[in-house]
């Protein structure tokens, strides 16, 4: 096991007592051997990143939610509206109404950060699903390479389509940039409109929304039928690890197995570098069109999956609040309304690992799965909220 990981993962292995049956797993068919090196061929570029990072120091900055609400944007842009308090009445609702619900609440889902507004009381009813808005999942960075074991927005979209949505992932490819995906995104807009949906909503994770932007931004004609685009953990103003990333990418990685998934452009990571995305966000002007909204993802170290928790590390010597891809602040798009701070990481606020695939699980799994169906839910359920109240204001 520890010739797939550098010394620094060793020693996690050593020292997280958590972890030690995952250091000591052994595979003894046939099957189980090729199933596990296909894995971790998938996760390949993690574990190199972590090569290249090694072992980091101590934060500066300890973990905290004792903060107001932060974004980093350029001066010009739109300013960010906060919907938090209303986000967490429905998603905390829906919570509630689920088999089995305790009365623990939601608080350790949704961070409640120093700003927060207090809710209204009474108590509003919750939205009515509309079914005709149909509802696109832009899945993130490697999506495809994993997506025999597990998919983000999976569980979503099973969830929605019971509620009688039109709920579909895009095909994106996850090893290619934006210039690459915009056509794949553009079909699929074209085919919902063809099949009768005149209003469609995108929902991005990670470099999905990113790509969802800049579609936006290059089919005005097809924009005009987004009503939506909903960001989830969304590499909005890229990463610190796609500027330490980069080359090793555009190098090294370039030759991953494309049995996982296909090459593509090979612009994936490059194109989440900071310098590129800002500079994106400061020549383009988003979509008057579209309603925007944004929910952000961190959590602590212990509840980090295993792979994430060294690129967590490296980025919690800027800021410990980060979801094991992306700082917090990184995360909302420009004049976005906030919907909220899910307390998960990267892959746990879109994906279920532990239901989908129980043997993947085992090797990357922390200790916290994250009900990220109803949240997406609750998201879908804000939104049309929201785009009836601006029906009626002018």
């Amino acid at each position: 096991m520890t010739s797939f990981w550098p010394t620094c993962v060793s020693q996690l292995c050593r020292q997280d007592r958590g972890h030690r049956r995952l250091c000591r797993r052994r595979y003894p068919s046939l099957a189980d051997h090729f199933r596990f090196r296909r894995i971790y061929g998938a996760l390949l570029p993690i574990s190199l990143g972590i090569s290249l990072f090694g072992c980091t120091p101590p934060p500066m900055l300890n973990y905290d939610t004792a903060m107001p609400a932060q974004t980093m944007s350029l001066v010009q842009a739109p300013e960010v509206k906060d919907g938090r308090a209303r986000f967490r009445e429905i998603f905390c609702a829906l919570l509630q109404s689920e088999p089995g619900a305790d009365d623990s609440g939601c608080s350790h889902l949704l961070h409640v950060l120093s700003d927060e507004p207090r809710a209204t009381a009474p108590f509003r009813v919750l939205p009515a699903h509309d079914p005709k808005i149909a509802l696109l999942f832009v899945p993130g960075l490697f999506s495809d390479c994993a997506s025999e074991w597990v998919a983000p927005f999976r569980s979503s979209i099973e969830r929605l389509r019971t509620l009688g949505y039109t709920a579909e992932a895009i095909p994106v490819s996850g090893r290619s940039g934006p210039a690459h995906n915009m056509p794949i995104i553009a079909d699929a807009i074209r085919r919902q409109l063809a099949q009768g949906h005149e209003q469609v909503a995108l929902i991005g994770h990670s470099k999905g929304a990113v790509d969802s932007l800049v579609f936006l931004d290059a089919y005005p004609d097809l924009a005009v039928h987004i009503v939506a685009l909903a960001s989830v953990a969304g590499a909005i103003n890229g990463s610190p690890l796609g500027d330490a990333l980069s080359d090793l990418y555009s190098g090294r990685l370039a030759v991953l197995d494309n049995s996982l998934c296909p090459p593509g452009d090979g612009q994936a990571v490059s194109s989440l570098r900071r310098a590129e995305r800002l500079t994106w966000l400061g020549n383009h002007r988003l979509s008057g069109a579209t309603r925007y909204y944004s929910v952000v993802a961190f959590t602590s170290y212990e509840q980090m999956h295993f792979p994430l928790r060294v690129t967590y590390n490296s980025l919690a010597e800027i800021d410990p609040r980060n979801d094991g891809q992306l700082l917090h602040f990184d995360q909302v798009i420009p004049g976005a309304t906030l919907l909220g701070y899910a307390n998960a990481d990267h892959w746990a606020v879109a994906s279920d690992i532990e239901k989908e695939s129980p043997l993947t699980a085992t090797l990357v799994t922390g200790n916290f799965a994250y009900p990220n169906a109803i949240l997406t839910e609750a998201l879908v359920l804000y939104m049309l909220e929201d785009l009836e109240k601006s029906k009626a204001t002018p």
